[in-house]
């Protein structure tokens, strides 16, 4: 499914904005221009990512610093844990995250 959250002009750089959409909570965030998304929970310690600090292409959990790949949704930190990772996109303008 398909979901809309409105204008790209209106994301501004590196600040994580979270949604529920359906039965996920879900992180956007515009990097050097372009939009990730992701599962809006830390997978090592099951805290929001939303209070996360972007660094680069990684999210950094506040919680205990590890950091995850938000094109890929490697760790940084262990090699075994992942970040779920959704497809995002503009159409007409406006952030679409598509979620399974």
């Amino acid at each position: 499914m398909k979901y809309d959250l409105g204008p790209a002009s209106d994301f501004k750089e590196a600040k994580i904005n979270s949604y529920e959409l359906g039965s996920h909570d879900v992180c956007v965030v515009k990097v050097n221009g372009e939009f990730k998304a992701f599962r809006n929970m830390c997978p090592h310690q099951y805290v929001p990512l939303e209070d996360g600090i972007i660094k680069d292409n990684w999210i950094v959990c506040s919680m205990h610093g590890w950091l995850f790949d938000m094109t890929t949704g490697a760790c940084g930190v262990n090699p075994t844990v992942n970040l779920p990772i959704y497809k995002v996109g503009i159409e007409n303008g406006n952030v679409v995250v598509e979620l399974e």
